[in-house]
């Protein structure tokens, strides 16, 4: 592996998390749309808006090699699919009903972070680490 370039698993996952993102943000925000003349929709749009671009953000930081940014992602992601999936137990909603678009962008999303922790992703981030270490503070 080059550790100058960014690795093929990388790319790749960054890639297929950053098409799910983009669809999803453009799905909510078409669903937002429907309640635009409900109470809150203001803060609603805000507040997805905000969640949108922390998400982007973090893939950035991703992309330019930023370890703590995989990490929070990571978690950032588990604690939403564990919040949906107790919302729907909570509420007596069979996990059958959980959204096919959901549920698979849940699945190509694990599959794009599990790409982040290959060996070779985990060497360029250890690589990175240590060149931007070194570097100027930029971050």
């Amino acid at each position: 592996m080059n550790i100058q370039g960014r690795p093929e698993a990388i790319k790749k996952s960054i890639t297929l998390i950053v098409i799910i993102a983009l669809l999803s943000i453009s799905l909510n925000l078409f669903n937002l749309y429907d309640f635009r003349h409900q109470p809150g929709f203001k803060e609603a749009l805000s507040i997805q808006l905000i969640f949108n671009s922390l998400y982007l953000l973090l893939l950035y930081k991703i992309w330019t090699g930023r370890h703590w940014a995989r990490i929070m992602f990571t978690l950032w992601i588990t604690i939403q699919l564990i919040y949906n999936i107790s919302f729907y137990t909570r509420n007596m909603i069979p996990l059958t009903a959980f959204p096919m678009r959901t549920a698979a962008s849940y699945v190509l999303i694990i599959i794009g972070i599990i790409l982040m922790f290959t060996p070779a992703s985990n060497a360029w981030f250890k690589a990175m680490s240590v060149k931007l270490k070194s570097a100027p503070d930029k971050d």
